[in-house]
């Protein structure tokens, strides 16, 4: 097996291939048009540059590049380009110019033209402002106007865009100095990406208060640029990687409950006999079915379900989708759950006609689903992303659960903004804590890419990441944040088929299958959030029972990590999920799963470990009273 299958399922899928460029001061990434991690000494001043095309339906169309020019020494840059848009009746060609120069100043131009008329919801640079250095942070901004406001980035989520008009935006980075973008070729806005789950804040053109999809006709040309500057007060500290530490709490700090963790019923998939037995040994509390109450097929689809539950042993979580007839529809639904007699642990109330279920159709609904399983909790929300309940709150006095899905990829898709959107997991579920009232946080679906479900246009379907290791040191860095910020429920993967745990063509899993078995293993014990250094890096999650503890940490990168782990026992034995034991952890898991871990002795404070790219090591030890 190649280093490109273990990591990320498929041997012809690469890894991301930054190229190191310095701008004076500033260092940053640059691969494919797309300019990365722009750094002033050790603080990330502007997380990412690039130029975005969307359909009429918001899918992101991808360019193909052709490299013209590169050239850059040690403290400057200019790097040519062309850029082909294609797909369906899109075609535009761009041709963009990156400069990087000695003193600091770092521009990106845009000259394009349309090769078809097409529609389109976007074309112009995005750029993305870290969430790490810039939420609660002063700022400046003028606006296209002449205007010079001062403004402050939001710490909690905003709903809508927090600053509009934008032609220059500036902020100070620490005491180490300022950085002013200028944005020229439209009419420039901001958004909290946090929305979406993602780690940031982007500036992007044109503004949505525009009637959209625009029409661009044959031979239009569009023009943009952006231009970064930077001022420096005093000396910079070296940016060098900081050693990575994990710090374990003691018992009674940062303690948190485990949420309820389930998977989604793959609809399209046959059940086997041994992914049956693989599920079983889970240790999970739920299986999402999803049921459209206007379907004309509901009782024998409601049939199978039952029986998928009976053989798995899980109850359901039910996601009810009713139409503006919901008032006959849930008659019809009461007769069909008490037929079929489908175990239901929570239902999920949704609307298809609407992004947020209202409260008239919960209250009307909710008391026959009770009757006919009065312990199942009650939930809903939105089934799409947590911007819609941001923006219009439930009402959640009838709620147990409020809800929303998840996923890194509504705009960015390689690796590393994957793994940098973490983070935004854990933003969703505090601002969610202003206005869920009673009823607790759950994500539902929280998945690698995007749903398509009633979203016919929109691309979406598995991701070949999923089948590898990059998949599950992922979900690990997302239950850590789920964990840390107090989600009641999280509901992840489909249970078979290339969205899910297991492949539907053979014995065998996915790596991400061992980390859902290792923390159901754990199943009723305590978790501690953890102390990390580079949380960017390494994802943690510490799990303790009366009788022994277990910490998984992930590698969240394509390179080799150390890690110093602090608090551990003085003995422990570990286990490394990596490219050297994942064709035997795939395909013989229950063999895998029973392998002795290696043993571990340390004289001194700490434990020191060496993590494979992408890996997660299980480190376990008995707890002595």
């Amino acid at each position: 097996m190649n280093t490109n299958t273990a990591y990320y399922g498929d041997e012809n899928y690469s890894g991301s291939r930054w190229i190191k460029l310095a701008a004076g001061p500033l260092t940053l990434l640059y691969q494919n048009g797309i300019i990365s991690s722009i750094q002033l000494g050790e603080f990330e001043i502007v997380q990412r540059i690039y130029m975005a095309l969307r359909d009429e339906f918001w899918n992101t169309i991808h360019p193909q590049i052709t490299p013209v020019l590169m050239e850059n020494d040690s403290s400057s840059f200019r790097i040519t380009f062309k850029a082909l848009h294609r797909e369906k009746d899109i075609n535009f060609l761009w041709r963009g110019e990156l400069r990087g120069e000695k003193d600091g100043t770092i521009s990106y131009s845009m000259h394009g033209e349309a090769l078809s008329t097409f529609k389109r919801n976007r074309i112009g640079f995005c750029v993305l402002h870290p969430l790490e250095l810039c939420a609660g942070r002063a700022c400046t901004i003028e606006t296209v106007d002449g205007e010079v406001k001062e403004e402050t980035f939001p710490v909690f989520i905003s709903p809508f865009q927090p600053f509009k008009n934008i032609r220059q935006l500036g902020y100070k980075v620490s005491s180490y100095g300022s950085v002013s973008i200028l944005f020229e070729g439209d009419t420039f806005e901001m958004e909290d990406q946090r929305n979406w789950t993602d780690a940031s804040f982007k500036t992007y053109s044109t503004p949505l208060s525009e009637p959209l999809p625009v029409t661009i006709a044959l031979g239009s040309i569009i023009q943009q640029s952006v231009t970064l500057k930077v001022e420096t007060f005093k000396p910079l500290r070296n940016a060098a990687p900081k050693p990575i530490e994990i710090k374990i709490p003691a018992t009674a700090q940062n303690r948190r409950t485990l949420p309820r963790i389930g998977i989604s019923h793959a609809s399209k998939e046959q059940l086997t006999p041994f992914a049956v037995e693989m599920i079983e040994r889970l240790s999970l509390t739920h299986l999402r079915i999803d049921i459209e109450a206007d379907s004309n097929s509901i009782i024998s689809e409601m049939e199978t379900c039952a029986s998928h539950c009976l053989h798995l042993g899980l109850p359901s979580e039910l996601a009810i989708y009713f139409t503006a007839d919901y008032e006959a529809e849930i008659q019809l639904i009461t007769k069909v759950l008490r037929a079929t007699q489908i175990p239901v642990s929570t239902f999920l109330i949704y609307r298809k006609d609407q992004a947020v279920t209202s409260a008239e159709t919960i209250s009307h609904v909710s008391p026959a689903l009770r009757s006919y399983s009065p312990l199942a909790l009650i939930g809903s929300g939105t089934d799409s992303y947590f911007v819609e309940i941001n923006r219009n709150h439930p009402n959640t006095e009838l709620l147990d659960l409020l809800c929303y899905s998840a996923t890194p990829q509504v705009h960015t898709f390689d690796n590393d903004a994957i793994m940098s959107n973490l983070p935004g997991i854990a933003e969703t579920l505090r601002t969610a804590a202003l206005f869920q009232g009673r009823a607790l946080p759950a994500i539902s679906t929280l998945s690698l890419r995007p749903r398509n479900r009633f979203r016919p246009h929109k691309f979406g379907g598995a991701d070949p990441r999923q089948q590898g290791l990059f998949a599950a040191s992922w979900l690990l860095g997302a239950l850590m944040h789920c964990i840390a910020t107090k989600a009641a429920s999280v509901t992840f993967f489909e249970s078979i088929g290339p969205a899910g745990l297991i492949p539907s063509q053979k014995e065998a899993v996915y790596p991400l299958y061992h980390i859902l078995a290792s923390i159901g293993e754990m199943r009723g014990s305590l978790a501690r959030v953890c102390s990390c250094s580079d949380p960017n890096r390494i994802a943690s999650v510490a799990l303790w029972s009366e009788n022994s503890m277990m910490l998984l940490v992930a590698n969240l990168t394509d390179t080799i990590q150390q890690v110093t782990i602090f608090d551990l026992p003085e003995s422990v034995t570990f286990v490394s999920l990596d490219e050297n034991s994942l064709e035997q952890a795939t395909l013989f898991p229950l063999l895998w799963r029973c392998k002795k871990g290696e043993q571990r002795n340390s004289n001194g404070p700490f434990h020191i470990f060496d993590i494979l790219p992408y890996a997660v090591l299980r480190i376990e030890a008995p707890v002595i009273l």
